[in-house]
């Protein structure tokens, strides 16, 4: 079924903001400049379903090992090497996560 799209809206942009309307829509493989705006529109955020969930995934597995970090501390069973590694992990996972949400913002 397709949609009856009887209203027509003219807006003003400068060569700058039109150029990087139409870039994004490519980039992003819309179909029209027009089913991009009305995309971002609708849903103003326009996040990326497999980025935001990459995202999500990278923070819970960043707690996951912060509380496994925690457990073995509090109970004196961790050596200063297995924190250290740990602590490694959890900067790189950091890092992915920081790039999938930068990700999310283009």
């Amino acid at each position: 079924m397709k949609n009856n799209r009887d209203i027509f809206r003219k807006i003003r942009l400068t060569q700058e903001e039109d150029d990087y309307i139409k870039l994004c829509s490519f980039q992003k493989n819309y179909s029209s400049v027009s089913e991009y705006i009305r995309t971002c529109s609708i849903r103003p955020l326009n996040l990326d379903d497999k980025l935001a969930t990459d995202f999500h995934k990278e923070i819970n597995r960043i707690g996951i090992n912060l509380n496994q970090i925690s457990r073995k501390v509090n109970s004196n069973k961790l050596i200063d090497k297995e924190v250290a590694q740990l602590l490694y992990l959890i900067t790189e996972q950091l890092e992915e996560a920081f790039n999938l949400y930068v990700g999310l913002k283009k």
